[in-house]
């Protein structure tokens, strides 16, 4: 994990810097792809690393593309996990709950310091931000729950399935 610390925490705070200073147009055009993509690869995940065999314990492809996922963590945020997960998942030769779990404290950061620029920069809708905790926290605390539980290959059916919806839906508001 430590190796993963800096690279979302500095992914974060780029993502975060990127918001406030660009348009977000471009960005919400590319946004239902990266989705839609992260879910394919989830889904590829297993045949990639039989084909493949065990990843590289070391080499930068790893902390870059954890860095990647940060910044778009921290700049817009919807699906970043799915994203998070498929990389993981292919590069991580974990079983996929403990793969999600160093997910989860991975994205953690990112949008931790992301949500630290926010504040101290006021840019908070606290009026949206309680309903986010609400889920945020209900999230975290069933989350690890039904992923001990449930078999991996469904766990990544339902993820992509709900990450295609995700897409689905910013597509249809992005291309309007």
């Amino acid at each position: 994990m430590a190796r993963f610390g800096l690279a979302t925490l500095c992914g974060g705070a780029t993502g975060a810097v990127l918001l406030l200073t660009t348009p977000a147009r471009a960005f919400e055009l590319v946004v239902p792809w990266l989705i839609a993509g992260a879910a394919v690869l989830l889904l590829l995940s297993p045949r990639i690393v039989a084909a493949r065999g065990a990843a590289p314990r070391r080499g930068p492809a790893l902390p870059l593309s954890v860095f990647g996922v940060a910044v778009y963590t921290g700049y817009f945020g919807a699906g970043a996990g799915v994203a998070l997960l498929a990389i993981m998942a292919v590069m991580i030769p974990e079983p996929l709950a403990r793969v999600n779990a160093v997910k989860n404290v991975a994205s953690g950061f990112s949008n931790a310091v992301a949500a630290l620029l926010f504040t101290a920069l006021g840019f908070v809708a606290w009026e949206a931000a309680a309903p986010l905790a609400a889920g945020l926290l209900a999230g975290g605390a069933l989350g690890p729950r039904i992923v001990r539980v449930l078999p991996a290959g469904l766990m990544r059916w339902i993820v992509a399935a709900a990450a295609l919806g995700l897409a689905a839906s910013l597509a249809v508001d992005a291309y309007r």
